[in-house]
């Protein structure tokens, strides 16, 4: 019987493939000793996402509203405020809260010492820039409050054309137009200047105000009449409970409001056709002969009127958005003028409840 030897017998060698997992393993089990030593590999630290523009869009104007608020509530504490004017200011601190929740507050990421943070102070004016408030302390001063609500306004109905969405648009306008009838019922109260911009010289022609191009049929219809109503409603204030230059500037306001209410009835078509919504006379609740039930006639056709502009923005194209909130805001403030409760979102039926 033949026998092998040690030395000639076969030998078997582990795979390589076998070796370089042994290896692995003991790599593997170095660096969870290292680890649970207190010692770790170093890994990158997590990165800040950069804003699209729709994000940065509304960043700029949560600094606007922040910035706004800090100069109100600065005032409020000094102590130093009107009656009149502390309940002003009072109002504005409470729409400022409002419309931060519903743009959804101050950005925050989660993210531990992020690498890359976003800049401190990004200029609000840019939709291409994320926008953080200011590290510099604002003026606290009456003007400089008239002035950041103003020109925050008119910055967020410029930026109307750019927004991706048309119900962000449409939140957007609603904050504009509480903004800029804010800074005129302070200027007025507190006797300052609102200064000029484009928002502003719109308000102060509602003459040229005209109908979205491509506004629905029936909406045009709808805000026609509604135009046309006020006006009727303002003339049979006047003409009943008011007397001297109070009667005469009302009259004036009717035929204002009348005027209007052709114009746009000319410009979509409708005037003397069959179709024309207007009428001579409106229907009047037998109970409307007190002047505080006119008022309040004339504040609830507004506020549907105002509703109704708000809706116009899931319709509109995104270069009609400016037009439609200059309409948005002078229907808010005239209902203002009559006597309406100020708001933080006109025309934003769904955030009443927050």
């Amino acid at each position: 019987m033949t026998q092998v030897s040690e030395s000639t017998a076969p030998r078997h060698r582990p795979a390589r493939g076998s070796l370089r997992a042994v290896l692995a393993t003991v790599m593997i089990a170095v660096c969870m000793t290292l680890t649970g030593c207190g010692l770790r590999l170093e890994t990158s630290l997590p990165v800040e996402p950069t804003p699209d523009a729709s994000e940065a869009l509304r960043q700029a104007m949560v600094a606007d509203i922040l910035t706004t608020q800090a100069i109100a509530t600065a005032l409020a504490k000094s102590g130093d405020l009107a009656a009149p004017v502390a309940s002003s200011v009072a109002s504005i601190i409470t729409q400022a809260t409002t419309q931060l929740t519903a743009l959804g507050g101050v950005y925050e990421s989660g993210l531990p010492l992020a690498a890359g943070p976003l800049p401190a102070s990004a200029s609000p004016s840019s939709p291409d820039t994320a926008a953080a408030p200011s590290t510099e302390d604002p003026a606290t001063d009456l003007q400089s409050l008239v002035t950041t609500l103003a020109t925050s306004a008119t910055r967020a109905r410029g930026s109307l054309a750019s927004a991706p969405d048309a119900l962000q648009a449409r939140l957007y306008a609603s904050v504009a137009a509480s903004q800029m009838a804010q800074a005129e019922t302070l200027a007025a109260t507190a006797k300052l200047t609102v200064p000029s911009g484009d928002f502003l010289t719109a308000l102060q022609s509602p003459e040229t105000l005209a109908l979205p191009a491509n506004a629905p049929g029936s909406a045009v219809s709808d805000l026609i009449a509604s135009e046309d109503a006020v006006g009727y409603v303002r003339e049979i204030f006047a003409l009943q409970r008011l007397s001297g230059r109070e009667r005469t500037t009302t009259l004036a306001r009717a035929v204002a409001n009348r005027t209007r209410a052709t114009s746009w009835a000319v410009a979509a078509g409708l005037d003397g056709t069959a179709d024309d919504p207007r009428q001579v006379l409106y229907p009047l609740d037998a109970k409307l002969t007190s002047t505080k039930s006119l008022r309040a006639r004339l504040v609830s056709l507004r506020d549907e009127q105002t509703h109704r502009i708000s809706a116009l923005f899931t319709v509109v194209d995104a270069d009609q958005r400016a037009a439609t909130a200059d309409l948005l805001a002078d229907s808010y403030l005239d209902a203002l003028a009559a006597g309406a409760a100020a708001e933080a979102l006109p025309g934003l039926t769904e955030y009443t409840a927050s």
